[in-house]
């Protein structure tokens, strides 16, 4: 009997999700990794004539040839590497020994460079860089204080800016990474968090006493066989612990008053000012090429199955009764809003009047409204 039973074979491979490479679990043992690399090339690479191949030797010695074998999904594997790739910059700064940032450039550069180049492993192409970081790795090439170092450094800098490996971002205070913090989740054990809500009973924290009064309520579960009791004190006490990070970060970032919605420390204003600047210096040429792209992609979307000319030649006319036809406004459905074909062809006929700059007006108006 047991052979006319149908089995059941899930043709699913088990994968880690995404979100598991940015928190806690992740995170920490990748930079304990990372800082056992740097060490140990620290500790064997002076007096070396050739410090990228006493590099390689300690990658190898650390386990770290075996990085690419570990995630094999797609979509896992991406926020892999973007981690580590995010944690290996994080160690290129001031602060840091010059070596152990050099470390860090040797482990970025051999980290992507030994990625599979086959169709059924996932490869980045690409490298998020804050511009902060980029211009701090221009300096350390050009004043070294040890110059042996010097021709591995343009030579790394030169390979990635010449194939277009790095993606600039906003400066590193503008926190431009998503998730802005590494990690972005956090194990809470149960006796750790018993003991800070102790904590806080003894100190007179009015949310802890309600915490504890509810402990004592009758045992509720939910789904999962956690209680409701136990969830309301996870709430409160991650509520505590925001608390506490709003009031450390706010005077570093400028923010004095994070309740009245002001206080902010320039950096839209500095943002604004630079995109000012860039626009001023922008040559027609490549914005009226912009703005022709953007329109022939808007079509694209719009009508998929019609070529750029075929568009042009078959444009969506709108009839409109209104005095707004007479008076040259925008015309809107009923409704009061735009189509997509509407705005396409409004956007159309302005470029053909005005000439390039539709999109710098535009950006203009709404910067004054």
């Amino acid at each position: 009997m047991s052979a006319l039973i149908p089995s059941v074979r899930l043709n699913v491979r088990p994968t880690l999700q995404k979100s598991y490479f940015t928190s806690e679990l992740f995170v920490n043992a990748a930079r304990s990794d990372i800082d056992n690399l740097l060490s140990t090339f620290d500790l064997h690479v002076e007096g070396q004539p050739q410090p990228y191949a006493e590099f390689k030797h300690v990658w190898v010695k650390e386990g770290w040839i075996l990085v690419h074998l570990y995630i094999w999904d797609d979509s896992a594997r991406d926020e892999y590497f973007r981690t580590l790739f995010r944690l290996f910059l994080e160690r290129i700064n001031q602060d840091e020994e010059e070596v152990l940032q050099i470390g860090a450039l040797f482990g970025l550069y051999t980290l992507y460079e030994t990625q599979a180049h086959i169709q059924s492993l996932h490869r980045l192409e690409h490298i998020s860089i804050p511009i902060d970081t980029l211009q701090h790795l221009h300096t350390l090439s050009e004043a070294c204080e040890n110059p042996e170092f010097t021709p591995y450094i343009l030579y790394i800098l030169n390979n990635f800016l010449s194939n277009d490996v790095f993606h600039i971002i906003p400066d590193s205070t503008l926190h431009p990474y998503a998730p802005t913090v590494l990690p972005r989740s956090f194990i809470i054990r149960k006796d750790e968090e018993d003991m800070t809500l102790e904590n806080q009973r003894h100190e007179g924290n009015p949310d802890s006493e309600e915490v504890a009064t509810t402990t004592t309520a009758t045992t509720r579960y939910t789904r999962g066989g956690i209680t409701k009791s136990d969830r309301d004190r996870t709430g409160r006490a991650k509520w505590a612990s925001l608390n506490d990070w709003v009031d450390e970060i706010a005077p570093k970032l400028g923010m004095q008053d994070m309740g009245g919605g002001g206080g902010r420390d320039g950096a839209r204003e500095e943002y604004e000012t630079t995109k000012k600047d860039v626009l001023d210096v922008l040559p027609v040429s490549v914005e009226e090429l912009a703005e022709k792209n953007a329109l022939d992609r808007l079509k694209a979307l719009l009508h998929p199955s019609f070529s750029p000319t075929t568009i042009a030649q078959t444009a969506v006319v709108v009839p409109s009764n209104s005095a707004e036809e007479n008076t040259g406004n925008v015309s809107t459905s009923r409704t009061g809003i735009m189509s997509p074909s509407e705005g396409i062809d409004t956007f159309e006929r302005v470029m053909r009047k005005t000439g390039a700059g539709v999109l710098r007006d535009q950006w203009e108006d709404t910067a004054n409204t």
